[in-house]
C-alpha cells in the first residue's frame, strides 16, 4: 500500500513536470507549479516513515533481509526485502521545474522514478504469490492431517463398539445361564 501510494504520487509529480515544460508558462506558474512538487515530494518522504507493520518501517529501507518461516521445517523460510522509496532513494531531492530545462530534466527523473518503484511493487506481488501457494500447500497438509486423523479415531471407535457389543453378548449370555 505504501508503495502505491508512492505510485500516485510519482503520477501526479510526473503531470506537474509535463505541464511546466510547457515553454508557454510564467516563471511565477511554474514556481507555484513547483511549491506543489516539494509538497508532493514531502508526502512521499512522509508515506515512507508511515508506512508501519509491527511497529517496523517498511519502505525507507529498515525493511531489509528478514526471515519469514513458511513452513514447519526449519529450511521452510523466505528472505524479505523491501526497497527504500523515499524522494532521495528514488533521486528525485532536488528536483526543481522553476525553468523549462528543469521541467524536462524532472520529467526523466520521474520517470525512472516510476520505473523503480514498479520494479519494488513486482517483487512485493512476488512475495505475495511465494506466500499465497505456501498457504495453500499447507492448508492442504492440515487438510490431509485431518483426514487422517479422523480415519484413525473412526476406526478406533468402530473397534470399541465391536468390543462393547462383544461384551454385552457374554453379559446376556451369563444372565440366559443362571435361569
Amino acid at each position: 500500500g505504501g508503495y502505491q501510494g508512492i505510485m500516485d504520487i510519482l503520477q501526479t509529480l510526473k503531470e506537474k513536470a509535463t505541464q511546466a515544460a510547457d515553454d508557454a508558462l510564467s516563471s511565477s506558474q511554474r514556481t507555484a507549479i513547483n511549491s506543489q512538487v516539494n509538497k508532493l515530494l514531502a508526502q512521499i518522504d512522509d508515506i515512507t516513515d508511515e508506512t508501519k507493520f509491527n511497529g517496523m518501517k517498511l519502505v525507507n529501507g529498515d525493511f531489509s533481509s528478514k526471515t519469514f518461516q513458511t513452513g514447519e521445517a526449519t529450511s521452510d523460510t523466505m528472505l524479505v526485502t523491501l526497497n527504500n522509496a523515499d524522494s532521495a532513494a528514488l533521486s528525485l531531492s532536488g528536483i526543481s521545474i522553476t525553468t523549462q530545462s528543469g521541467a524536462t530534466s524532472a520529467m526523466t527523473s520521474v520517470d525512472t522514478a516510476i520505473s523503480s518503484l514498479s520494479g519494488y511493487i513486482q517483487t512485493v506481488g512476488n512475495y505475495k504469490a511465494i506466500l499465497t501457494s505456501k498457504e495453500s500447500a499447507l492448508s492442504l497438509a492440515i487438510t490431509n492431517t485431518e483426514a487422517v486423523r479422523s480415519s484413525v479415531e473412526d476406526a478406533d471407535f468402530a473397534k470399541e463398539q465391536m468390543e462393547v457389543m462383544k461384551l454385552q453378548i457374554l453379559q446376556q449370555t451369563a444372565l440366559a445361564s443362571f435361569s
